[in-house]
């Protein structure tokens, strides 16, 4: 079992998610363009959540793990409602041949299981800096999604973990 922090990664995830993104039913056709044409509708027309994504209600330490085809679109549809300003922390993106984004989604649903005890409401949790740290290195080391980040203080734990050589 590998762990990151408050995060204990069972070792049946990985095999769990690989039986999830075998797209091999997919791919069927006998020629390179039948097979082409068969999958353009998941690459090209697909509306399936491709990030997931952890924002903060600013002024709190309320966090968001959720998932959405566009993160921007996404924070801007739920700032419409919250008297806060919402600021996105980091997002990953699913991997290209995930077509239909299956590991995204359960990611997600496995980190609000991780942090249920720290649910607020929905999918709202209150986290710390090194929870965040603990998810950015989960996603990272274990499951090899880039961090995309706008160097927020919220993840200098994280920072200074790469930099100490932790994970």
């Amino acid at each position: 079992m590998n762990e990151f922090g408050s995060i204990k990664v069972p070792k049946e995830l990985s095999s769990e998610i690989n039986k999830l993104c075998d797209y091999s039913e997919l791919f069927y056709g006998d020629t390179y363009e039948e097979i082409e044409s068969n999958c353009k509708k998941y690459v090209t027309e697909n509306e399936v959540p491709r990030h997931l994504y952890l924002f903060r209600c600013t002024g709190s330490d309320f966090y968001k793990i959720g998932i959405a085809n566009d993160v921007n679109l996404r924070k801007q549809n739920l700032q419409t409602g919250s008297p806060y300003d919402l600021k996105v922390i980091f997002y990953v993106e699913s991997d290209i041949g995930d077509y239909e984004a299956r590991e995204i989604i359960y990611l997600e649903k496995f980190l609000h299981q991780v942090f249920d005890n720290y649910r607020v409401r929905g999918e709202w949790f209150e986290l710390t800096f090194e929870h965040i740290s603990d998810i950015a290195c989960f996603l990272e080391f274990d499951r090899e999604l880039e961090i995309y980040h706008d160097a927020p203080v919220e993840l200098s734990t994280y920072k200074k973990q790469i930099e100490l050589g932790i994970y």
